[in-house]
């Protein structure tokens, strides 16, 4: 979660099994403290009312929107380095660009 949300906030959660979540509540006690209560309300209240959910999407949108204008620009920038060289080169490099394109999608 906190990777995700705010590198501070030290929190995440575990989907087990119901006769692994007391063995792990001892554990967790054992092995660090706990977080706030608080931050724990907070981000189950986050969770359970749909903000994470609403949260990556809005960021999937973000990224991609970034990464788009970044193969524009890069796109543009070759177009510009690359202008005095043979056709046939610049045909490969497209391709690749197009190629790299469709698979990351």
């Amino acid at each position: 979660m906190s990777k995700i949300l705010y590198p501070s906030l030290r929190l995440g959660y575990i989907l087990a099994p119901e006769q692994l979540v007391e063995p792990m509540i001892k554990i967790r006690a054992v092995m660090d403290q706990h977080s706030p209560a608080i931050d724990q309300a907070t981000l189950a209240r986050f969770l359970t009312e749909g903000y994470f959910l609403s949260h990556i999407k809005r960021m999937r949108k973000l990224y991609s929107d970034r990464r788009e204008f970044f193969i524009e620009q890069f796109n543009k920038l070759l177009e510009r380095l690359l202008h005095s060289a043979s056709s046939g080169s610049w045909l490969a490099l497209r391709r690749l660009a197009t190629a790299e394109r469709q698979t990351c999608r």
